[in-house]
């Protein structure tokens, strides 16, 4: 019978939607530090589903915390974690150096392996 209630339970849509969740809840954001150094602590991100121009949909962007100087690169649509790192050093690292740390929002990309 128990097995039987757990079939029905993880197949009836109206379950799943009103089951309770077993984690703990979250606490509230907190503000990241305000940064000593421009290009020391920079965000980045990626810009999708763009209309295409001369072959590009996507923009890497590049923005220092400190000063809110953005850099923008256009990466192929296609782009993978190995190719990101490389963009970054050929456009900002050369420029700027290697910084500190980096805000990102933790898509696949930023998080990989890699």
């Amino acid at each position: 019978m128990k097995k039987d209630i757990a079939e029905f339970v993880t197949k009836c849509l109206i379950c799943q939607q009103a089951k309770a969740f077993n984690v703990v809840p979250t606490s509230l954001l907190q503000p990241l530090p305000i940064p000593k150094q421009e290009w020391d602590d920079i965000a980045v991100d990626f810009i999708t589903g763009l209309p295409p121009s001369n072959g590009f949909t996507v923009i890497y962007v590049v923005v220092d915390r400190l000063s809110k100087y953005a850099h923008f690169a256009l990466p192929k649509a296609d782009y993978t974690s190995m190719q990101v790192p490389e963009v970054f050093m050929k456009n900002m690292a050369k420029l700027h150096g290697i910084p500190k740390t980096i805000v990102s929002n933790r898509d696949k990309v930023f998080t990989s392996q890699f």
